[in-house]
C-alpha cells in the first residue's frame, strides 16, 4: 500500500542522537500508513550500525527505508535525494539531531491538512534542548512574535527571514516543489528554500503547541567554524539569490511587487550594519544596532527569561519598521 505521508530523515555523524530520532518518529500514533526515509550521507561513524538495530527490533521497524550513500554527496545533495524518494501524500521532517515528543503530531497536523485543502503546510512550537537533552526554550517558534496568529499568508512567510522550524513541518508533496527545489539547488539554505517555496504555493497553519525538539548540536553545519567563517555578507549575497530565484519561480504580480521590497530591505539593512540575522525581527541570535551598541550580545544565552525580553524589544523596536 501506498503510505500517506512520509518523514524525510537526513543523516550524518548522529550515532548519539539517531536512536531518539528514529524511535520519537516510529512511536507515532496514527490511523494511516507512513514510511521513514533516512539518508545517511556516509557517516564515519556507527550511525549505521544504531539504524539496523532499531529497524530490527522496533515493532515498526518496516516501515525504515534506510540508506547509506556509498560517498559523501554533501547535505543539499542529500536532503534533495531524500526528497525524491518520499512516495507519500505528505512529508514531514526530522533531522538526525532532533527529536518528536508528541506521539499524535504526524496525527493531528495530517488531520488539519485533510480537512482544510486551502492549505499548504503547517508546522509548530519546538523546545530548543542542548546536546544532553536538556530544555533551554520551551514552546520556542519565531511564529510565536506574530500572536495570536495561527494563520500565517504567503505575504508573511516570504517577507521574513525564517519563520518555521524544519522538524515542526509538514506539507503537500508534490513533483513541482521537488523540481523547483533542485532548481535552486545553488544555494546552501535548503530549509530557507522550502519555506519560501511552500509559501508560493499557499498558506501555513501554526499550532501554538511544542511537539518536537531542535538541539543545539555544536557539530551541526551552521554551528561549525566553516559556517562561521563563511561571514555575514557571503551570507546575505546567498539569500538575496534565493529571492532572486523565487522572482524567476512565481507569475503573481503581487508576489513579485513583494519580492522586490524584501530585497531592497535586506539590502538596507545590511549596509546599514542591521543584519538582523538577515533583515529577521525573529531570531534569538539577532544582531540589531541600538544607540550604537549591539544588542544581541545581551541575548546570547538561551533562557525563558531572556527570551521574553527579546521578544518585547523585538515588538517595539523592528515590528514597526517592518
Amino acid at each position: 500500500m501506498k503510505p500517506l505521508l512520509s518523514v524525510l530523515t537526513v543523516t550524518y555523524n548522529h550515532e548519539a542522537f539517531i536512536a531518539e530520532t528514529i524511535e520519537g518518529i516510529l512511536n507515532q500514533e496514527v490511523n494511516f500508513l507512513i514510511e521513514v526515509i533516512v539518508a545517511d550521507d556516509c557517516s564515519p561513524d556507527n550511525t549505521s550500525a544504531v539504524v539496523s538495530s532499531i529497524c530490527s527490533s522496533h515493532p515498526n521497524g518496516s516501515a525504515v527505508k534506510y540508506t547509506r550513500h556509498p560517498k559523501n554527496i554533501g547535505g543539499t545533495e542529500n536532503f534533495l535525494w531524500a526528497m525524491g524518494q518520499c512516495k507519500g501524500k505528505y512529508i514531514a521532517h526530522c533531522e538526525g539531531d532532533d527529536y518528536w515528543t508528541d506521539p499524535h503530531k504526524l496525527q493531528t497536523q495530517v488531520d488539519f491538512l485533510e480537512k482544510n485543502s486551502t492549505f499548504s503546510f503547517c508546522f509548530h512550537q519546538i523546545d530548543r534542548v542542548d546536546p544532553e537533552g536538556k530544555v533551554l526554550v520551551e514552546n520556542y517558534s519565531p511564529a510565536n512574535f506574530f500572536e495570536p496568529e495561527t494563520d500565517f499568508s504567503s505575504k508573511r512567510i516570504l517577507a521574513y527571514d525564517m519563520l518555521i522550524n524544519t522538524c515542526s513541518l509538514l506539507y503537500r508533496n508534490n513533483e513541482l516543489l521537488i523540481h523547483q527545489m533542485r532548481g535552486g539547488d545553488f544555494l546552501p539554505y535548503g530549509d530557507k528554500t522550502l519555506e519560501k517555496l511552500l509559501a508560493l504555493q499557499g498558506n501555513g497553519y501554526f499550532f501554538r503547541k511544542s511537539m518536537a525538539c531542535y538541539r543545539m548540536n555544536p557539530n551541526s553545519l551552521t554551528q561549525t567554524t566553516t559556517w562561521r567563517n563563511y561571514g555575514k555578507e557571503n551570507r546575505y549575497k546567498d539569500y538575496i539569490e534565493l529571492f532572486k530565484y523565487l522572482k524567476r519561480v512565481t507569475n503573481s504580480e503581487a508576489e513579485l511587487n513583494l519580492l522586490d521590497r524584501v530585497i531592497e530591505r535586506c539590502k538596507h539593512r545590511f549596509n546599514n550594519n542591521e543584519f538582523l540575522w538577515f533583515f529577521s525581527p525573529n531570531s534569538i541570535r539577532l544582531t540589531y544596532i541600538y544607540s550604537g551598541k549591539r544588542v544581541s550580545k545581551f541575548f546570547k544565552y538561551y533562557s525563558k527569561e531572556l527570551y521574553l525580553s527579546f521578544k518585547r524589544f523585538v515588538l517595539k523596536r523592528v515590528l514597526k519598521r517592518s
